[in-house]
């Protein structure tokens, strides 16, 4: 199949339907092997892009390491910036909506958590097989997630739509792939700074950085459950983590614009 703006769509949707029957499958089949589901993503992300790109690989999906020297201190402010939107997002939610939402909320969260804590921890009967368990969970979708949405979803939309709308749009449907309602503004927040860094840099790795950054915290704080721990009853205090947030990333992003960048898509936004 040829790696071009018609049957990119196809391509796309044919990869996500096998990697989900591929993930119900081994649930279903192999519930031992959920710990390793992580590495589905070589088999359904990395390969097939590898297969179906026509051109250098390493060029067609930026894979650059030649990227200007303020990337990778934007990369961790953007992490404190995305911290402090999850910690808003999360407050607003539980100090906003009704009860009965914020139930239901909390019941999803605790439910995705608890699966991410059974196979992070419950699974690892030593030291060395939790490294190699959380190595599957931050470096694995980190690698194979950027390759596919932004280095190979994102540039293929970018070809007959603006900057704007293949970033939006990636983001969307990489939030909605990670079946974590709760999460879902959060992770669509974190989708649109990954696309735009791509963008701004031009390379596919400070994604990579960031994505496994923020794979690694989500591990360490994976049996902390925020809202249950700090009783919070006002939004005042959510709302102001909302704007600081989003001030640390207005001011990461303004610096990487005007990093010099040989390598960015050459299009307006």
């Amino acid at each position: 199949m040829k790696n071009n703006a018609i049957n990119y769509k196809f391509a796309f949707v044919t990869i996500m339907i096998a990697y989900i029957i591929a993930q119900v499958g081994v649930i279903y089949f192999k519930p031992d092997w959920e710990r390793y589901l992580p590495l589905l993503q070589f088999l359904f992300f990395l390969i097939p892009v590898i297969i179906i790109t026509e051109d250098n690989f390493i060029l067609q999906y930026k894979i650059n390491f030649k990227f200007p020297a303020n990337v990778i201190p934007a990369i961790f402010w953007i992490l404190v910036g995305i911290s402090f939107i999850e910690i808003g997002c999360d407050i607003v939610i539980r100090t906003t909506l009704p009860s009965s939402i914020v139930d239901i909320y909390n019941s999803m969260l605790r439910t995705y958590n608890d699966t991410i804590s059974t196979m992070l921890l419950n699974n690892s009967n030593s030291i060395l097989e939790f490294t190699i368990i959380s190595s599957c969970f931050a470096i694995t979708p980190a690698v194979c997630e950027e390759v596919f949405f932004r280095g190979y979803l994102m540039q293929n939309i970018e070809k007959k739509n603006s900057v704007r709308k293949s970033i939006i749009f990636s983001a969307f449907i990489f939030a909605l792939i990670h079946f974590n309602v709760a999460g879902i503004v959060f992770l669509f927040v974190v989708g649109l700074c990954l696309g735009y860094l791509f963008y701004y840099t031009g390379s596919i790795i400070p994604p990579i950085i960031l994505h496994l950054l923020n794979n690694l915290l989500v591990i360490l704080s994976v049996n902390y459950y925020y809202g249950e721990q700090i009783a919070i009853t006002n939004n005042t205090f959510g709302i102001v983590s909302l704007i600081i947030g989003l001030i640390v990333l207005f001011i990461a992003f303004k610096k990487l614009k005007t990093a010099p960048n040989n390598f960015a898509i050459k299009k307006n936004i």
